[in-house]
């Protein structure tokens, strides 16, 4: 039989990985936005010191 900690915690990061999913599917769009806005300024950054 398992015991209840461990019962508890597998609730735990079962529920925490919902609400992982849910936030990264609700900020995809602006994630993305923001990845590619840093990746775009550092390449400009790279290019400017390279040239």
């Amino acid at each position: 039989m398992l015991s209840p900690l461990l019962i508890a915690l597998d609730l735990c990061t079962k529920i925490l990985s919902l609400v992982i999913i849910v936030i990264y599917e609700k900020y995809k769009k602006m994630l993305l936005y923001i990845i590619t806005t840093m990746v775009l300024s550092i390449e400009k950054k790279l290019l400017f010191i390279y040239n």
